[in-house]
């Protein structure tokens, strides 16, 4: 079963030290990363999508509090804003990592140790995702209901967009080709849902974007292209954040849950009062 599952994950295999803080490695790989003993050599020391391990770590039955909050706490938390409230980001900041495990965990009413109200970031991040598309006039593609800078499957290769705040003390170089990916301001509609819903409308409108499986996973009105391909992990978040939005079904099961509730008390989430 689920419990059976996540019980039986060893964690403490991907553990590690970094500047006298705990992080989690972020894989292993003996044919890549032979060289370092297999692991990968990046790790999540920043904040990216890796909310939802911090989740599972924690309902382990034999991990203990401190040990959760050791590793919930481990990450850096980069500060910045573009045209609107302070957010966290991470390197690229595409909007994917705001998102995934917003899917699961319902963030809106929880209280952390750390005063982060992470709903409210994913919010901020959608905001200055949008407004960063606003405000790339010399294309086609990018206006008020035709946004979202994430991961994708562009015309010639998968491609990672995102949008300011970004980089960790400096600005990274990021060349937009006029690529949207739909399922960005979709699966954004729990924070956006104005926005958000929008968008959809406009999407509808482009010609041969919505086929046999829906919207598919990209478009660039500045090249003619319209993407061919559906990607799970593009469709899924896409698919549960529609419904958290008109039903809350997988937030009201998730939450309700017993090590959900274990989980979130050990890492000091704690419900504070529906907004």
């Amino acid at each position: 079963d689920v419990k059976y599952l996540v019980n039986r994950v060893d964690w403490d295999h991907f553990v590690t030290l970094e500047n006298g803080k705990k992080v989690i490695k972020m894989a292993y790989s003996n044919y890549f990363w032979q060289e370092n003993n297999g692991y990968c050599p990046a790790t999540w020391n920043h904040y990216a999508e890796q909310l939802m391990m911090y989740y599972l770590y924690a309902a382990k039955d034999d991990t203990s509090k401190q040990d959760s909050l050791d590793l919930y706490h481990g990450f850096t938390r980069h500060i910045g804003k573009y045209k609107g409230d302070e957010l966290i980001h991470c390197y690229t900041n595409a909007l994917f990592i705001h998102q995934f495990s917003h899917c699961f965990i319902d963030f809106r009413n929880l209280k952390t140790d750390d005063n982060i109200d992470w709903f409210k970031n994913s919010v901020e991040a959608t905001l200055a995702n949008r407004e960063y598309c606003i405000d790339q006039t010399w294309s086609k593609s990018y206006g008020e209901n035709s946004w979202g800078l994430t991961a994708f499957q562009g015309e010639k290769c998968y491609k990672v967009f995102g949008a300011p705040p970004w980089g960790f003390g400096k600005p990274i170089e990021q060349e937009l080709d006029g690529s949207v990916a739909p399922y960005a301001a979709l699966s954004s509609i729990v924070f956006t849902p104005k926005e958000s819903l929008k968008a959809l409308e406009y999407f509808n409108t482009i010609e041969g974007l919505n086929k046999k499986y829906g919207l598919c996973d990209s478009y660039n009105l500045d090249s003619g292209y319209i993407s061919d391909c559906y990607i799970g992990i593009d469709k899924g978040p896409t698919i549960i954040m529609l419904d958290n939005y008109q039903n809350e079904t997988v937030w009201k099961y998730f939450m309700c849950c017993d090590m959900t509730k274990k989980a979130l008390e050990k890492l000091n989430f704690i419900k504070g009062e529906e907004k």
